[in-house]
């Protein structure tokens, strides 16, 4: 059956359970949803009619700029030698 479309409305919110006989306090998802916020990003549900459903965490990618190459190093590089 999935997750009833009430129940969808408040499921990232604090205590909430789809089941009450399953443990857990109903506040895994509301802490994934606090965090992904706080980072600049969400968390989306997607509810399928026959049963089951997905959640997906999106965070956005920090970009400084380019990856800094560290410079070789001559007493670390291997220089062949008797080659040629």
């Amino acid at each position: 059956m999935g997750i009833s479309p009430a129940l969808q409305f408040n499921m990232l919110e604090p205590f909430t359970e789809a089941d009450p006989f399953a443990p857990g306090g109903g506040l895994g998802l509301y802490i994934v949803r606090t965090l992904a916020s706080r980072m600049g990003g969400n968390i989306a549900l997607e509810a399928a009619d026959e049963g089951g459903a997905s959640f997906t965490a999106n965070l956005p990618v920090l970009t400084i700029g380019p990856r800094p190459v560290a410079p070789k190093s001559p007493s670390r590089s291997f220089i062949p030698t008797g080659l040629g």
